[in-house]
């Protein structure tokens, strides 16, 4: 989308005076650095309403608020084809409604299955009931660390190692 943007005005309004003499003959980059305008904020949304137009800015932060899981390159990517979508049918609208559709359709998010097992460990050992609990609690870290998606623990009540098992995408 363009904008007209009256470069005389704004300069004359930058300036703050009513005229700007200048010769005939000028320098534009020359001009740029005497006047101090090298570097200018333009408040975009007065700009555009200026122009009888809105906006609304969509950020990587808002589809990352809806989709935490991906990252801000995939984030940008979905913001991009929104972007696109609109230009290509104007009637899909740009919020946060066909920021989830996008991030969706580009990134599915894979079913998540979990199951709980309890599991016990029986010892030949005589040790006391703290060595126990010290013993199976490292046999829990040990499953725990083995399968990385398997959560396990030693409950101390029943004395049983209990995981629970979450896997995307399959059966646990």
């Amino acid at each position: 989308m363009k904008l007209p943007f009256d470069i005389p005005s704004y300069v004359i309004r930058q300036l703050d005076r009513g005229t700007v003499e200048v010769p005939v003959s000028i320098d534009i980059e020359e001009f740029i650095n005497h006047s101090g305008l090298d570097e200018v904020e333009i408040d975009m949304i007065d700009l555009l309403h200026e122009n009888g137009i809105i906006a609304h800015f969509l950020t990587v932060e808002n589809v990352l608020s809806l989709r935490p899981d991906l990252s801000k390159d995939e984030a940008w990517e979905v913001l991009q084809s929104v972007e696109d979508r609109v230009a290509d049918a104007p009637e899909y609208g740009m919020s946060f409604d066909s920021i989830q559709n996008m991030a969706d359709t580009l990134y599915p998010l894979l079913p998540v299955y979990s199951a709980t097992i309890s599991v016990s460990i029986e010892s030949d050992k005589v040790m006391s009931a703290d060595d126990a609990d010290a013993h199976f609690d490292t046999i829990a870290q040990a499953i725990s660390q083995q399968h990385g998606y398997v959560k396990a623990r030693y409950d101390r009540a029943s004395r049983n190692v209990v995981s629970s098992t979450t896997r995307h995408g399959g059966q646990p």
